[in-house]
């Protein structure tokens, strides 16, 4: 299925979020009519290392020419036969913003690049077969480029992460952040929060964090090392949940950390909120990437708990994300245009009840222009 030139969304401090360009003409959610199937079980042996590393290299150029190469160039130079809007990255240059080592480029081809054409390849590639592209990349790049990170980085390996402590301001004009939150997970993903309130200010993808404070005795700022993708209200959103009234007055609520945790493979920040000092609910929140019709994003989800017999109703902020609904057969989906230069956001709310409480997604995607095929394809990945 053809696709017109997607547009880049977001442009944050000038930095342009394409570095890995779209790969191939395969929507990110679906495979291709000819997979190239590479299961975990042909690796071989022991004794057979070098005709193994030989067959997965073989392996990873062949589903490098057909999900990368148009964009990406047979070589990697950035030179495709598919037309965007900026060169897609060249690997012969090295330096990838999201991390150059195994690991990171892994996560990238997975999970794609929020606000880029890059799609994730979770669904349409198999483990094997998104391990031995990335071990085909590698070989493309400069030698020796791979930097191993400093004493004082702390990041996400085998498990999410969780750092606390004051950051820097999340965007030029803003103050900094003495009681910060950040939760890595292992999509290469971080959310950051101020943790006075819990509002959520940025979305980053890249590198967890550098904790300068490890050398100076907790006097310095943790140093996020991820990119953003997303600011919330341009990085100071007001509070993120109001009580509606009978009025349609949405009354900003009272949020108050109460613990963190790693559990199911996530990282979960859990508050509570109050008015006027009565505990109405209590949220366990969490992050992760996403990849739906070809768009990517991220997925914010919710699990409240509704105390002290309170029956009102919550309400998420919606902050920069207010705009108009499409696609009225699913409930919960509209598009956000913020800024004429950017392409659309598109939101997507599912709320399900659950005892004494509910559980709520909200999902955002971004990258893609907004034409009718491309709405036409989210919305049947949407079903």
């Amino acid at each position: 299925m053809s696709r017109t030139s997607p547009k880049p969304i977001l442009q944050l401090g000038g930095v342009t979020l394409v570095l890995l360009g779209s790969c191939g003409d395969h929507p990110a959610d679906s495979h291709p009519a000819t997979p190239l199937a590479i299961a975990q079980e042909d690796v071989t042996p022991d004794g057979a290392g070098q005709e193994s590393r030989l067959v997965q290299g073989q392996r990873g150029a062949q589903v490098y020419q057909v999900h990368c190469a148009l964009c990406h160039g047979a070589d990697g130079d950035g030179k495709g036969l598919v037309e965007l809007d900026r060169p897609a990255r060249s690997f012969q240059d090295g330096g990838f913003s999201f991390g150059n080592t195994p690991e990171a480029i892994f996560r990238t081809v997975s999970n794609g690049i929020g606000g880029t054409p890059m799609p994730g390849f979770a669904e349409a590639l198999s483990e094997s077969e998104r391990h031995a592209v990335v071990a085909h990349v590698l070989t493309l790049m400069p030698e020796q480029v791979v930097v191993a990170p400093g004493s004082t980085v702390l990041a996400v390996n085998d498990r999410p992460q969780v750092a606390r402590g004051s950051f820097p301001p999340v965007a030029e004009g803003l103050a900094m952040i003495p009681r910060g939150l950040l939760l890595g997970g292992l999509d290469g993903l971080s959310f950051q929060y101020d943790a006075t309130d819990l509002r959520l200010l940025a979305v980053r993808q890249g590198g967890f964090v550098d904790r300068k404070d490890w050398e100076n005795r907790g006097g310095d700022a943790l140093l996020p090392m991820g990119i953003p993708i997303f600011l919330y209200d341009g990085g100071n959103p007001a509070s993120m949940w109001t009580l509606a009234g009978t009025t349609a007055v949405q009354q900003p609520l009272h949020a108050e950390l109460l613990a963190t945790e790693v559990a199911g493979g996530k990282a979960w920040v859990e508050y509570a909120l109050s008015e006027d000092g009565v505990r109405l609910a209590v949220v366990r929140e969490s992050g992760q990437a996403l990849t739906r019709g070809g768009w990517t994003g991220f997925r914010r989800s919710f699990d409240v708990r509704l105390e002290n017999g309170f029956q009102g109703v919550l309400r998420l902020a919606e902050g920069n994300l207010a705009g108009k609904a499409i696609f009225s057969e699913i409930p919960g989906v509209s598009v956000m245009q913020k800024d004429p230069s950017f392409g659309p956001i598109v939101r997507h709310r599912r709320e399900f009840e659950i005892d004494g409480g509910y559980h709520l997604n909200e999902d955002l995607l971004f990258g893609l222009e907004g034409t009718a095929q491309q709405l036409l394809d989210l919305q049947e990945a949407l079903r």
